[in-house]
């Protein structure tokens, strides 16, 4: 088996890949969009106020902005402005600067949730998949109505692989993990399950809390993912990391899926 180049066998694991890769490309594309907007739109007219230092301390009253305009021979306008007012125009340029500088972490963010996104579609295209194709999986002691299996008689396999992917969609992590144990025998190591508990912990703070975390709450934070004022912010290194996790955690369960499904005897 290739571990380089692999590819996997399932429908879900082509379709984790190709929504990997739209991540990583739409976190490219961000970025630079967000660097072209700050550097582009702010830079050169910041340097007109460089040498703009204010007057110290507290503005007058009566303070009344002066500002005189000529049109210049080439057809560009000329502003002249009194110092107090320059300053004022130069700290609401600086502050929309850093506003717009500070979306990459916005962007980081929702990011995030797709990566998060990414192996909850995969889970449960994965066990679609198997249980439609080892229907003996679906044995458990689980408990139905009678009116639904009358009611779905004429596809009673498909109904309960219906329930059960849809019961997958909301596990929590720890319990997304026991179940590939149980399932499928995939044990996954101590170090990845404490990854993919922080990176459960972060994406609910992100999903249910718009990044807003409570002062008890912070000890619970990875490194790489840091609190301003009351708001959680990711890092562009820990969303890298967290996507080459994801990856190496996803490609080891496919690879186990592999082994046990479709390994020819």
């Amino acid at each position: 088996m290739n571990k380089r180049n692999y590819i996997g066998k399932t429908l879900a694991y082509k379709r984790f890949n190709i929504a990997l890769w739209k991540t990583e490309s739409l976190l490219e594309l961000g970025v630079v969009g967000i660097n072209d907007k700050v550097e582009e739109g702010y830079t050169d007219l910041l340097e007109k106020f460089v040498d703009v230092k204010g007057i110290p301390g507290p503005k007058p009253k009566k303070h009344e902005p002066k500002i005189e305009s000529k049109k210049t021979e080439d057809g560009k306008i000329e502003l002249s402005l009194d110092a107090r007012t320059a300053q004022f125009l130069k700290n609401l340029l600086e502050e929309d600067k850093k506003r717009h500088d500070e979306l990459r972490f916005f962007l980081y963010s929702n990011i995030f949730i797709s990566v998060w996104g990414a192996l909850e579609t995969y889970s449960q295209m994965l066990f679609e998949e198997l249980l439609s194709k080892k229907p003996e999986m679906l044995k458990s002691n689980e408990v139905m109505l009678i009116k639904d299996v009358v009611s779905n008689r004429a596809s009673i396999i498909e109904y309960l692989v219906e329930r059960q992917v849809e019961a997958i969609g909301h596990f929590s992590v720890d319990e997304l993990i026991s179940y590939y144990k149980k399932k499928v025998n995939y044990s996954a190591s101590a170090a990845q399950s404490k990854k993919m508990k922080d990176y459960y912990f972060v994406r609910n703070v992100i999903a249910h809390k718009s990044g807003i975390i409570r002062e008890s709450q912070r000890s619970k934070l990875p490194a790489g993912v840091k609190v301003i004022k009351d708001e959680i912010q990711i890092s562009e290194v820990f969303l890298r990391r967290t996507i080459k996790d994801m990856k190496n955690f996803v490609k080891n369960i496919e690879m186990t899926i592999e082994e046990k499904f479709y390994k020819k005897t």
